[in-house]
């Protein structure tokens, strides 16, 4: 139709059909498609409420292919002309804290907190619900990648607020309220998380929304990752390959990555490590390069190759300084290059800083069971031997105590046995540090 009406030379029309193409295409996660029906829409002779809902989908369409900056392209704007509360004016809103916490300077960063403080008193009238819950959920997110917990957890408390009154009838609203809970336990519970990203899932078929229903899915594979289940999450996040979501399309090729490596397919990580690297070298996006920059160096590190998995590890540590839930784990990847080239006094300082300072490790949870490894052999390589074996005490501890939190007993089990470096930590209690990793 927008066609039509475009070589009709009804040009008002052709954009109206321009947008309503557009937002199905983004609702199904077909970025490309919606983003050029974007480009010709606004070349259309529209109407501002027309013209500031294309700049939405433009604005949200970059934000879900983790391009920030092009994300905020229309923010201000929108901002300026929407009314406010309406669902455009929820996208510029989100957009704009996506930005200035993910890319901000610190001044930003505490501006945009308190921005996003005053969001809660901004109410959402019933049409604009399930947009301004999917808006609510890239806030928190946004906001928990700088670590900023209680600020994350009260932008989720908002979601919860706001779904609530409708969730038993609105299933897109109930949906981006689950995924906000899969995307905030996932650092700590990754058995809460799978069930938030399963009823997610399912609630996003009932609405045949495909877009949050892949989503829900590719949380649901992370988190079945973690949870020591490789071969279902393989199939999980290959499901979703080809849709982008923000930071976790790199996540997922991160997983998919590990994973392989994972296997002893090394070679095979490798490339997928590079070609990550190489997606998003020099794009202006650091969050993304530091991330696939320190997955290269821990495919590295397994092949061997020490010295240059540390390099690799420090150029992306250096990259991840405003997104610390990524960092952490970056640096435990650091931590074990050191160790590997013998360098133990630094493997411990490192890996003691993380875990003073690093109270979430993300999608990567595994690492927190690694670095304790590695602060224990540090310690026994220095000679240190009881503060060695009671490092490793603290490890299986605290391991044993994030499996306490998983109800179900298979998953308990593949947790504990099918994450190596959780069996490894149960094994070297068993047997003692005589070998590194």
């Amino acid at each position: 139709m927008a066609e039509h009406y475009e070589l009709g030379k009804d040009t008002a029309r052709a954009g109206h059909f321009f947008l309503r193409a557009a937002l199905h295409a983004n609702r199904r996660g077909d970025g490309d498609v919606s983003l050029a029906h974007v480009q010709r829409g606004l070349r259309c002779d529209v109407t501002e409420d027309v013209r500031l809902q294309l700049y939405a989908i433009h604005d949200e369409g970059h934000t879900w292919r983790g391009d920030f900056r092009a994300g905020s392209t229309y923010s201000e704007e929108i901002l300026r002309l929407a009314p406010r509360g309406s669902p455009v004016w929820w996208c510029g809103v989100a957009n704009k804290v996506c930005r200035d916490m993910i890319l901000g300077t610190p001044e930003e960063e505490a501006d945009t907190l308190r921005l996003v403080e005053q969001l809660g008193h901004v109410a959402a009238p019933p049409e604009a619900i399930d947009m301004a819950a999917l808006y609510w959920l890239g806030i928190m997110d946004a906001i928990r990648l700088r670590c900023r917990f209680e600020a994350a957890e009260r932008a989720l408390a908002h979601l919860d607020a706001l779904v609530e009154p409708v969730a038993a009838t609105d299933p897109v609203s109930r949906g981006w309220r689950d995924l906000g809970h899969a995307c905030f336990d996932g650092s700590t519970h990754p058995f809460s998380a799978l069930r938030w990203a399963r009823a997610a899932e399912q609630s996003f078929k009932e609405a045949g929304h495909l877009r949050g229903a892949l989503f829900g899915r590719l949380l649901a594979g992370i988190n079945l990752r973690l949870l020591g289940r490789p071969d279902e999450a393989e199939q999980a996040l290959c499901a979703t390959l080809g849709t982008d979501f923000a930071p976790y399309s790199v996540v997922r090729t991160a997983c998919l990555t590990e994973i392989l490596a994972g296997r002893g397919a090394l070679d095979e990580a490798e490339r997928q490590a590079e070609l990550l690297v190489a997606s998003v070298a020099g794009k202006d996006r650091p969050m993304d390069e530091g991330l696939a920059r320190w997955v290269r160096a821990d495919v590295l590190l397994r092949q061997g190759i020490s010295e240059r998995a540390e390099a690799e590890a420090r150029s992306g540590c250096a990259l991840l300084t405003n997104v610390t839930l990524y960092l952490w784990p970056g640096l435990v990847v650091l931590a074990a290059a050191q160790l590997a080239q013998g360098h133990a006094a630094e493997a411990l300082a490192t890996a003691r800083h993380v875990i003073q300072h690093g109270r979430a490790f993300s999608v990567f949870a595994s690492k927190a069971a690694l670095v304790r490894l590695i602060e224990a052999e540090s310690l026994h390589a220095l000679g240190e031997h009881a503060a060695a074996a009671a490092a490793l005490d603290n490890a299986r501890r605290h391991l044993l105590a994030r499996a306490d939190q998983i109800d179900d007993p298979d998953l308990r089990q593949s947790f504990l046995e099918g994450v190596p470096e959780h069996a490894r930590t149960l094994a070297l209690t068993r047997e003692g540090l005589t070998s590194r990793r």
